[in-house]
């Protein structure tokens, strides 16, 4: 990587003992305290180095789901700040990308107030949104003993 220019730094790993060595040998790496305290960016998601485990940033979401307008622009603006690369939490967005379909095929224009059955849909979907702060997935996804077995 540093023949083409591209330096690595902010070097991270869930493993101290790691950590230490890479301190030693004056890696551009991460404060130890920040790494045992506090997670992590990593492409979009948030990485919990000390359980292991990703989740997703909805601070956006969350704070912008706060100003509520009931027109067919706020939805999509709200969709825009759900940035799921690897699809964690598709069974939650396909349903507002269903929600958003309906309003289209119902010619609803941008800032025209939603009719009462898409809004109470928003409104539920907006509710369950903070629930999306509790998702955990597991970094390792292998089984620890698959490693361990060659298979041919």
């Amino acid at each position: 990587m540093s023949e083409a220019g591209m330096n690595l730094r902010k070097w991270i790993s869930n493993d101290c003992e790691l950590m230490k060595q890479w301190q030693l040998e004056h890696f551009d790496h991460l404060n130890m305290n920040d790494f045992v305290n506090h997670p992590h960016r990593v492409l979009g998601l948030l990485w919990h180095p000390q359980k292991d485990y990703l989740s997703l940033r909805l601070t956006s979401l969350l704070d912008f789901l706060q100003k509520r307008k009931n027109t067919k622009r706020f939805l999509l603006m709200a969709a825009g700040r759900i940035f799921d690369p690897l699809g964690f939490a598709s069974p939650f967005t396909i349903r507002f990308k269903i929600l958003f379909q309906e309003i289209w095929q119902r010619k609803t224009d941008w800032d025209e107030e939603l009719l009462p059955d898409i809004r109470e849909k928003f409104e539920q979907w907006c509710s369950e949104a903070s629930f999306l702060r509790e998702l955990q997935i597991p970094r390792y996804a292998l089984q620890c003993d698959s490693v361990n077995c060659p298979e041919v």
